[in-house]
């Protein structure tokens, strides 16, 4: 397997660090992905996905309304890392609540 395999698989497993802050009461996630500063002008986001705000640095910060239950979760944190994977970002992390500024 590759790195995006076996991230998908821990996700999958629960025992990825991506899980450690879950919370299934709250609906608004934020995702950040870190590129390059040269490539972040051309940044493409996910589908579904509005990007907040790109930093000079590369970190890039995409968001949505969606459910928060575990399946629902799952399915984002795959479909991040595809993401990253197939446009050569790392995906950072993710969060999730009513406060995000």
């Amino acid at each position: 397997m590759n790195r995006i395999d076996d991230a998908i698989q821990s996700v999958r497993e629960g025992t990825s660090l991506y899980w450690a802050f879950y919370d299934p009461g709250q609906m608004f996630v934020e995702v950040r992905f870190d590129a390059e500063a040269d490539s972040s002008p051309t940044f493409i986001a996910p589908p579904g996905w509005q990007i907040d705000r790109i930093e000079q640095n590369g970190v890039m910060y995409v968001r949505r309304y969606q459910p928060i239950g575990r399946a629902a979760i799952e399915l984002m944190l795959e479909e991040m890392l595809q993401h990253a994977g197939t446009y050569r970002y790392r995906f950072h992390s993710w969060l999730h609540g009513d406060g995000l500024v």
